[in-house]
């Protein structure tokens, strides 16, 4: 059996964690405090399930080939966690964009037969892939005269109101890095790029 190596114990990650540990998975949950990792599979009585405290000499050298690491790291360590993932000959997961950066790597990854998947959270991730679903069902209905709006809207209600209007779940330097990436959209048939999309809401 393949072993898991779940980086990072956030909120976002509760319940992944919780799914792969309850499947029986052979499961290694790294945080930078320990007791967050122990916190996370508290409930799990399982010998294939641990804890430690992340530190990437220690991952590197616990790592085997075709294990797979899910890092859920704060973006700018996946690169150097998908390098190691080439290194070691381990697939790669994240629910982060795709950078520049991992992107580079696609083609190592497949000459050695390894997966990297990237944007497979709420968003990015789900979001997509029902767009996705919903463009390609709207096609498959070969209507001559497509006249739709669709728009997805993707975040939480805050528990405490707040200057955000959002309750963080996950690093806060990533929901500032969000709110200033630009994002490109059609809208009235017209391609639109925007530089701060949170004022367009």
């Amino acid at each position: 059996m393949r072993n898991i190596h779940w980086l990072g114990a956030g909120l976002s990650s509760i319940p992944g964690i919780r799914r792969a540990a309850n499947n029986g998975h052979n499961l290694t949950v790294w945080n930078r405090t320990i007791s967050k990792a122990e916190h996370s599979i508290n409930h799990i009585n399982s010998p294939n399930v641990n804890a430690k405290k992340f530190d990437v000499t220690e991952l590197e050298n616990t790592v085997d080939k075709g294990d797979i690491i899910i890092s859920q790291l704060s973006a700018s360590m996946h690169i150097d966690i998908a390098r190691l993932c080439l290194q070691k000959k381990c697939h790669f997961a994240s629910t982060s964009y795709i950078s520049p950066e991992i992107k580079y790597l696609d083609d190592q990854a497949k000459k050695l037969n390894l997966v990297f998947i990237n944007e497979v959270g709420l968003d990015p991730g789900i979001d997509h892939f029902f767009s996705h679903l919903l463009v390609q069902e709207l096609k498959s209905l070969n209507l001559n005269d497509l006249s739709v709006s669709y728009k997805s809207y993707c975040g939480g209600i805050p528990a405490v109101p707040n200057d955000f209007k959002y309750k963080f779940s996950w690093s806060p330097v990533g929901v500032i890095k969000a709110l200033n990436t630009p994002a490109k959209f059609i809208q009235n048939f017209e391609e639109k790029l925007v530089s701060q999309p949170y004022k367009e809401v």
